[in-house]
């Protein structure tokens, strides 16, 4: 039996407004679940998934983990930006 990796899983304070940042950017769809939600992976499978749970649990120190995202070129990048911008901007 093969094993799989679904999600990467994150608390954070506001699991719907962040789990709707990064469905807006990767342009993937929000499943709410209970006491958070998902932004199900890609690309038939090959981009793993992101479960937000909403925790008022205190960070502590930097976050060890951090997600990095690859552009084809520099337009590709400076429209990746300029969309990250525009989600966090949003009333």
């Amino acid at each position: 039996m093969a094993l799989g990796l679904e999600a990467v899983t994150f608390d954070v304070a506001d699991a719907t407004a962040v789990a709707a940042f990064w469905a807006g950017l990767l342009d993937r769809e929000v499943r709410t679940e209970p006491g958070g939600a998902l932004v199900p992976g890609g690309k038939g499978k090959t981009q793993v998934g992101l479960r937000f749970v909403t925790s008022d649990t205190k960070e502590i120190g930097p976050r060890r983990l951090h997600l990095h995202l690859t552009s084809s070129s520099l337009e590709d990048q400076q429209r990746t930006v300029e969309k990250a911008l525009c989600l966090v901007l949003q009333p």
